[in-house]
């Protein structure tokens, strides 16, 4: 089977009632076919490096998937949040990991 029709293959299989997608969407992701792709180039790379058979890897397309913009907090929101801490935490200690933690998470 070639790599085109085994692409259009997976993009008619079904979601899987065992996904928390199942209620989402009827077939399977893009990014679930991309990752399978992916594996069967990773196959191939291994099967060119370990048998040295004439399998290349590069020949294989893959289209780039976009990923969902990220929606950020603002100044103000950011403020807002460290100022709760502030609040909701009973002794200061407390405060200043929650806040160290809440900052780490943010910037990363």
């Amino acid at each position: 089977m070639s790599i085109e029709r085994w692409k259009a293959y997976l993009s008619n299989i079904k979601t899987p009632r065992t996904s928390i997608y199942y209620s989402v969407r009827d077939t399977l992701s893009p990014s679930t076919i991309q990752t399978k792709i992916t594996a069967i180039k990773s196959l191939l790379k291994y099967v060119n490096l370990m048998y040295d058979e004439g399998l290349d890897h590069k020949k294989v397309e893959q289209k780039r998937i976009k990923a969902p913009q990220v929606t950020v907090l603002s100044e103000n929101e950011f403020k807002t949040l460290f100022e709760s801490i502030n609040l909701f935490e009973k002794y200061r200690i407390n405060a200043i990991r929650s806040q160290l933690l809440v900052n780490l998470g943010y910037t990363s």
